[in-house]
């Protein structure tokens, strides 16, 4: 009976980037048949996008004071002394 009205799937993606972990994203679908030609379908993923390189790099001074706009990669956290309690140059 459930042959013809319920009709499930499910697939696994995973993503790796040189500077980042992998990561797997999955997705489940299921699709109910309500009436001949008409259908119901569910859905459920997550999703998971990397930084651009911009968004990696970029170390820019922001106007004429301390402020800067920095990447996202752990070597900006020694370099900007983040972790730690001295000022920054």
């Amino acid at each position: 009976m459930l042959k013809d009205v319920l009709t499930l799937s499910g697939s696994v993606r995973y993503d790796k980037q040189t500077n980042f972990k992998g990561k797997l994203t999955p997705r489940f679908t299921a699709v109910i048949r309500v009436a001949k030609d008409n259908n119901i379908r569910l859905s459920y993923q997550t999703a998971y996008r990397f930084p651009s390189n911009q968004n990696q790099f970029i170390s820019l001074r922001l106007g004429g004071g301390s402020s800067y706009l920095i990447g996202c990669l752990p070597q900006f956290q020694t370099y900007y002394k983040l972790n730690s309690t001295l000022p920054v140059m």
